[in-house]
Parts: C-alpha cells; sequence; structure tokens
C-alpha cells in the first residue's frame, strides 16, 4: 500500500484526444465520486446463473426491485438480487428481435414485430399476441409510460396507446380493462420512432429517417402534446444521423444522436452539443459506413448525478460504458 497519495498537477484539464494536454484514457480509475480526487473504479461483477443468447436490448424494473432483460434473440431474463441471473420461459420469441420492453399495471411488456405481449407477474403467465398490429415493423418498436399512466408504442411512424379503461380496471389474467387505439399519431412517411421522452406536458418522439439512417444527415424530435385531435408541433431538429435515445432530468432533455457518439441538450426549443464520446475508430478497419459508434435507444441514464452511455463500436458486438 502506498503511504503517500499520487499527487497528479493540473488534473482539472481532464481527458483529452491530445497527446499534448489532460490524459487519452483513465483505466480502473472513477473521476467523479469525489471532485478533485481520482478515486479506484467499482470492480464490476459478472452475474451467474446463465449465459445470455444476445445482446441485451431493453432492462425493465418492477416495483419490487426485480430486473428483467430483453435480449436480441427475444429471451428474457431476470435477477432478484443483482448476482444471480435466470431465465423466465413460456414467452413466444419469433416475429421479435427484441423490438421493445417496459413494466407496466404489474406485468412485463414485450413488443415483437406486429405483436404485443405481456407477461402476468403475479401469476406467472404469458397472454400472447395480445394486441396485433396492421403494420409490421422488424425493427426497434419502443415502449414507454407517460405522466398520464399510458402506455406508448411507437411502430415505424405509427404511435399507438394502451390505457384503462377506468382506473384500476385493468384485469391482466382475464384480458380485460384496457382500450388500445393502434394510430393515435402518424408521421411522415419514412420516419421511424426510435425513442420517446417527456419534457414537460410533451411526449417528445425521436426518431430515424430512411432505411439508412448512418448514410442521412437527418435528426428530428417531434413534441406532441398528446391531444389526438391534431398533430405534433415543429419539430426539434439536429445535423446528424437521427436520434439514438433521450431522456429527461432537471427539464432538460438529453439525447444520443447519430453515429459518432454525439450528446446534445435541449430545453425543447434550442439544442446545443454537449459531448462527443472519446472512443478513437482511426484504427478500426473496414469500409467508411463500419466505423461507427452505435447506441441503443434504452442504453442512456442517469446513476446519480452521472449520465451514462452504453456504446458498441464499429459492427462487432462489444460494448462499453
Amino acid at each position: 500500500m502506498f503511504k503517500k497519495p499520487l499527487t497528479i498537477s493540473n488534473f482539472k484539464r481532464g481527458m483529452t484526444l491530445s497527446q499534448f494536454s489532460g490524459f487519452p484514457q483513465f483505466r480502473g480509475i472513477d473521476p467523479h465520486k469525489i471532485d478533485g480526487v481520482a478515486s479506484i473504479e467499482r470492480k464490476p461483477v459478472a452475474f451467474t446463473g446463465v449465459t445470455l443468447d444476445g445482446l441485451v436490448n431493453w432492462t425493465t424494473i418492477t416495483n419490487a426491485g426485480v430486473v428483467y432483460f430483453l435480449t436480441s434473440s427475444g429471451k428474457i431474463y431476470k435477477t432478484t438480487d443483482y448476482s444471480t441471473m435466470s431465465q423466465v420461459t413460456g414467452n413466444t420469441t419469433t416475429n421479435g428481435i427484441g423490438n421493445g420492453f417496459i413494466f407496466w399495471k404489474g406485468c412485463i411488456w414485450v413488443m415483437r414485430n406486429q405483436l404485443l405481449d405481456y407477461y402476468d407477474i403475479a401469476n406467472s403467465t404469458w397472454h400472447s399476441a395480445f394486441q396485433t398490429l396492421t403494420t409490421a415493423n422488424a425493427d426497434f418498436n419502443p415502449l414507454y409510460v407517460g405522466q398520464d399512466d399510458c402506455l406508448y408504442i411507437g411502430h415505424g411512424q405509427f404511435i399507438s396507446k394502451l390505457a384503462e379503461t377506468s382506473v384500476g380496471s385493468f384485469s391482466p389474467s382475464a384480458e380485460t380493462g384496457l382500450t388500445f387505439s393502434e394510430k393515435v399519431l402518424t408521421l411522415s412517411q419514412d420516419y421511424k420512432v426510435r425513442s420517446f421522452a417527456e419534457l414537460g406536458d410533451k411526449l417528445m418522439l425521436g426518431t430515424v429517417y430512411g432505411t439508412s439512417p448512418v448514410n442521412t444527415k437527418i435528426s428530428d424530435i417531434f413534441p406532441w402534446d398528446r391531444d389526438t385531435t391534431h398533430s405534433f408541433t415543429l419539430p426539434i431538429r439536429l445535423a446528424d444521423e437521427g436520434i439514438n435515445s433521450m431522456i429527461t432530468s432537471n427539464n432538460l432533455l438529453y439525447i444520443s444522436s447519430g453515429f459518432k457518439g454525439n450528446v446534445y441538450v435541449s430545453n425543447g426549443v434550442s439544442v446545443s452539443l454537449l459531448y462527443t464520446v472519446p472512443l478513437d475508430t482511426r484504427e478500426k478497419t473496414g469500409s467508411p459506413s463500419a466505423l461507427y459508434i452505435q447506441v441503443y435507444p434504452d442504453a442512456f441514464v442517469f446513476f446519480g448525478d452521472e449520465l451514462l452511455l452504453g456504446v458498441s463500436q464499429g459492427s462487432s458486438n462489444v460494448s462499453k460504458t
């Protein structure tokens, strides 16, 4: 053990890509926990019990603190103690790629390409194809519970809504007490809803444009007041390759956009670049389209006052935080 602390001059310069100033890389160091002090980082601990069969696309936590995971193969896992993991069996995985996932009304809701399923936790039973959407979308179909206690579903250019007929009327075992509206809002053709957030009383719809957003500099966020008698207001527009994910804190909207690791912040009117993830793609080989940083819709979260962004670099399955 060191008897004297290691003192670093000009630590406030922080991390940088420059070889002449700052620090190009930290390993095993937490520079955020205590202001001005580089602490030893918490050691990651692997889950035991099962091996996941794909990337984790979504996570959700119940009101009892149980965490559920949905993988890219459509399989579901859970942990109750944050150290061991088990698979939740019985769900239908066909026609699904881990499209959407959330906890609502005592159930785990799972979106496939065209079908909405749910798992009744209390009775450990699956209800497959509870709703069938008119249009299939073999992509992310995000699910979001709004402040109005309604479940919103993004599938392609459409927004669907699931709401209780009256407070407390939903019976998971009987599949009654809910009202489903498939197309409460329709965006322009070629837009796909990829993520949701709320800013004030507005539901913010983060979208990508076209079939190849990596080559398209269109990143639009559509604010919607949830009034089905009229459409969204003017979008918030970024010159980037689609909206990856969004999260709100202290009445500010934080946005992951594009494939260069850019993070923006918006008050609902103006937008500014907050940060760019300092991952180096210069040593990657392959075509230019393969040199990117990818962020999934659920890979954006606050941990205390720290904004964490989960990314994968290039076309591999290697993920970083």
